[in-house]
């Protein structure tokens, strides 16, 4: 119990929360209807807080408070400990809290996210339909195949033990195999698996396995993934595919240097994948190390957090997703993309210790040519490898839009560029060195990064997140920053220098790491000067978009840029809109969330493909998608630029 005040607003901005007004009828006190379909949402997520007698109205909160709290939380606790209601309890008596406010008592129920055994968290008996997710904070009903993924992991610790039928050993690519024994036999000559046929040697390894039960055997998820054909492992798993792409900064040609994917000249398999790409992503890191008798011996820091997280990308991929791997590699970053989310929740897995591979056959392969932890340390050493340079802190975001993803970026640049620093140096009236550590932190990032986040920031200190929201606030108070967004959305940015505006992106050809405008002494504001370039192609990738070095993703804006290929891939999506006057809206948000998938279109490209007015498209779509948290701006600042692009999420 506690009397102090709850600014729920600043915790909104740091923790999942939902404020339900809980009157009932009478006025005295009643647990929501809706109650557990944000309990299962937020179980499903990444756990919250919901509160009992708080009313929540356009961004606004008033406590309203329960006047008869002992009734609602029996309720509550008799609900929760009943199968027919709900799944599972996940609250203890520590979870229920009452904070006492003048008009009455507010129930807090702390809901944890719930472990992979214990999700889906579902209602009413029965998981399909009854199962939800937080997005954009509201509650979602999950969908058929989210759910059945759910419970998938729920149902088996590893999902590569599974044994495939119809498979054997003709599917699997020998000469993949082969290479694979060798290299173990290099690593670890004392284990004799040369002298074992390949049948016994993949038993070995559980790349072949035997169900004791059953009396079943036969090719394992593992073999068949490391060590099988590209078609064979489409034949079961119809969305795998491994990208590997180096390339060129933003705005060189080519744009891509290098790029290794399934085309029919090798074989396809992640065994493969790996022994071909990870040569070349380390292959201009500068620093040292050694190979004897084609074993590593000693490596720099930097190739272990590559090698982790390239092999962390591949064994808790989930390859029933429709996401590609995919691997990056640019002059200035690496990154690794991963379908489905993360087993275990973030923190857990930046402490180490807790491992949850999502295939452990895989994960214990990599193992024995020396690729790979075992032990729960993976993104431990990855961020320990990557401290040991002035590098930025890497970045991990986990997404379950359009499809669920986790992508990993290892950012060569600096953390504290010398010439932002000098900078914001000269800028503040105030000292720099009067600025605490995570107020620098923040300042940094939101110069070098064009804005910063609580989430952003709270990778790169170990402050509780309140005092990291204390800290944001501090200088959003004190004009050092100002902000975008509420709540869990809300960026900081330094006034007057942030992400590119329109004008930016499309008539200007500047790109650089730290913008070097010169920025005048004030008191709040950095006010950089406007000089803008005159446009030329130098900024366009090789399908004819715009692209800017603060953007990850690349820009459609004049259709007449576009190569002829990239434009007619473009309008065959786009055909049935283009083609009939009335489409349903759900077949018009579907092209539209396409069109805008991986790239930013402006308005004006939308109406052209689309063959819509854009004001229409503005009011009946673009605005609402924004709304729902389906479309995300690329000029938040300002939502109604004519210029304004838009990224499916």
């Amino acid at each position: 119990m506690t009397d102090s005040p709850i600014n729920f607003a600043l915790l909104k901005e740091t923790y999942d929360i939902e404020c339900k007004a809980a009157q009932g009828r009478d006025g005295l006190g009643e647990l929501p209807k809706d109650f557990w379909e944000s309990y299962s949402a937020m179980a499903n997520t990444d756990g919250g807080s919901i509160f009992l007698g708080v009313a929540e109205k356009k961004d606004a909160f008033k406590v309203l408070g329960i006047k008869k709290p002992e009734k609602v939380i029996k309720d509550l606790v008799d609900t929760a400990n009943s199968r027919d209601k709900v799944s599972v309890n996940l609250l203890t008596n520590s979870d229920i809290v009452r904070h006492t406010f003048e008009p009455g008592k507010v129930i807090e129920i702390k809901v944890r996210r719930a472990t992979r055994q214990e999700r889906p968290v579902y209602l009413k008996k029965t998981p399909i339909g009854n199962s939800y997710r937080r997005r954009h904070e509201a509650d979602q009903r999950m969908t058929d195949d989210e759910v059945k993924r759910m419970l998938a992991d729920q149902q088996y610790d590893s999902l590569d033990h599974r044994i495939l039928k119809g498979y054997g050993l003709e599917d699997l690519d020998k000469s993949s195999l082969s290479a694979f024994r060798q290299s173990v036999a290099v690593r670890s000559p004392e284990t004799n698996f040369d002298a074992l046929s390949d049948l016994d040697f993949l038993r070995q390894i559980r790349g072949w396995r035997k169900d004791r039960e059953s009396g079943e055997e036969g090719l394992t998820v593992a073999g068949l993934l490391m060590f099988g054909s590209y078609p064979t492992i489409r034949d079961e798993f119809p969305h795998y595919f491994v990208d590997y792409q180096e390339q060129a900064a933003p705005g060189e040609e080519p744009r891509y240097l290098d790029r290794i994917c399934p085309d029919g000249a090798w074989s396809g398999n992640l065994y493969d994948f790996y022994r071909k790409v990870y040569p070349k992503l380390v292959s201009d890191l500068k620093a040292e190390f050694l190979l004897k008798g084609g074993v590593r011996e000693g490596e720099s820091p930097a190739h272990v957090a590559v090698r982790e997280a390239f092999v962390n990308a591949l064994v808790h991929a989930d390859y029933s997703v429709p996401t590609s791997v995919l691997v990056v590699k640019r002059p200035d970053f690496f990154s690794f993309k991963n379908p489905g989310l993360m087993r275990v929740p973030f923190a857990v897995a930046m402490a180490g210790g807790e491992s949850d591979s999502r295939n452990k056959s895989i994960q214990d392969m990599f193992r024995m040519i020396g690729a790979g932890e075992r032990q729960g340390f993976g993104i431990r050493k990855i961020l320990d490898g990557w401290k040991k340079f002035d590098w930025r802190i890497p970045y991990f975001e986990e997404k379950d839009e359009p499809s669920p993803r986790v992508v990993v970026t290892l950012s060569m640049l600096s953390l504290f560029p010398e010439q932002a620093v000098q900078i914001l140096s000269s800028h503040y009236r105030k000292p720099w060195g009067q600025f605490s550590e995570t107020e620098k932190v923040a300042l940094v990032l939101a110069f070098t990064e064009g804005a910063v986040t609580h989430g952003r920031l709270s990778q790169f200190c170990v402050d509780h997140p309140r005092d990291v929201s204390a800290t944001l606030h501090g200088l959003e108070k004190s004009g050092a920053l100002e902000t975008t967004g509420q709540y869990r959305a809300k960026t900081y940015h330094i006034p007057g220098h942030m992400l590119p505006t329109a004008e930016d992106v499309f008539e200007s050809t500047t790109n650089s790491d730290v913008n070097t405008t010169n920025l005048e002494p004030s008191t709040t504001n950095l006010e950089p000067s406007t000089t803008n370039l005159e446009p030329n192609t130098t900024n366009l990738d090789d399908k004819g978009r715009i692209v800017h070095v603060q953007f990850h993703h690349p820009f459609v804006d004049d259709i007449a840029t576009l190569t002829p290929a990239f434009r007619q891939e473009l309008e065959t999506i786009a055909k049935l809109p283009r083609t009939k006057k009335k489409l349903s809206r759900d077949e018009m948000i579907e092209v539209i969330l396409e069109l805008c998938r991986n790239q930013y279109v402006t308005s004006g490209a939308l109406s052209v493909l689309l063959n819509r007015e854009i004001t229409t498209l503005r009011g009946q779509y673009l605005a609402p998608l924004k709304a729902e948290g389906k479309l995300k701006l690329a000029f938040p600042r300002t939502p109604t630029d004519p210029k304004q692009a838009y990224l499916a999420t």
